[in-house]
């Protein structure tokens, strides 16, 4: 479901096909006979700042800017282009430096996160949002007339914040008592020498990324409670997810809280 990173020393690079990265819309044949890509590379901690944008097969030498929308839309032709707008038309233009020219038909763009031209109003992307971003760009007709086309689109889900989205996670109220990791991973003897109690989310997180795991009974699932990029051979997404157990099944409230741990280490497990 996500791509594996090598570490979180790694620069945390994203592939559009991950589930956190994903390609959406049709893009429309250019005058180059192809169509224009969009791509996102870079860090899906926001606090990193360094998410990049990367378009291919555009007219060479040609002009266009970057969209960013919190939303998607059906698509749509704007007067005078040839391409599908999949944004839900409230979008706003980067400003500034997203006026780019192609050079080999291919444009790059790092977008400030804290400072984005957002429809619903705001200004910052925080984690655990979903942003949409696409390339607008001047054209051809076939017939030589000047228009305009788009990539397609490119949705990207930063990683949700450790202390206010997965910290709570462990003694979530909505779950059952005997459910909660903290029944368990609390008081002088927790299960598997993991404490997941208190009130410090720093001090819970320094417990369980790069640790290694104690218990012979967990010696079949990962070497590390949690290996940052890397869900599927860290102990806790395997125990949440249940491709391993160890004594007590480790129970989330709901499945969106099993994908939002996942999401978190995929991205490198960042201490936001």
């Amino acid at each position: 479901m996500k791509y594996v990173f090598p570490s979180a020393a790694a620069a945390l690079l994203v592939a559009s096909s991950s589930a956190q990265v994903s390609s959406f819309c049709v893009a429309a044949t250019n005058s180059t006979g192809s169509s224009a890509a969009i791509a996102a590379t870079g860090s899906l901690d926001v606090a990193s700042n360094s998410l990049t944008l990367d378009c291919t097969n555009l007219p060479d030498r040609t002009f266009g800017a970057f969209m960013v929308d919190t939303a998607t839309g059906a698509p749509m032709t704007p007067a005078g282009s040839i391409g599908n707008l999949c944004l839900t038309g409230s979008s706003s233009l980067f400003l500034g430096a997203s006026i780019q020219q192609a050079s080999g038909g291919a444009v790059t763009f790092t977008p400030n996160l804290a400072s984005l031209p957002l429809s619903s109003g705001g200004t910052a992307a925080m984690p655990g949002d979903t942003l949409h971003f696409q390339y607008w760009y001047r054209d051809v007709t076939s017939t030589g007339g000047a228009t305009s086309n788009f990539t397609d689109g490119v949705s990207v889900e930063f990683a949700p914040s450790f202390a206010s989205g997965i910290f709570p996670l462990f003694d979530d109220s909505s779950a059952a008592t005997g459910s909660r990791c903290t029944a368990c991973h609390s008081g002088s003897s927790p299960s598997g020498a993991l404490d997941l109690s208190g009130t410090s989310a720093s001090a819970v997180y320094s417990r369980l990324v790069n640790v290694s795991v104690m218990g012979s009974n967990c010696s079949s699932g990962g070497s590390l409670r949690v290996s940052p990029g890397d869900p599927d051979s860290s102990l806790l997404w395997q125990l949440a997810s249940g491709s391993v157990t160890c004594g007590s099944t480790m129970t989330f409230a709901n499945t969106s809280d099993v994908d939002r741990l996942r999401a978190w280490i995929a991205a490198g497990a960042p201490n936001n």
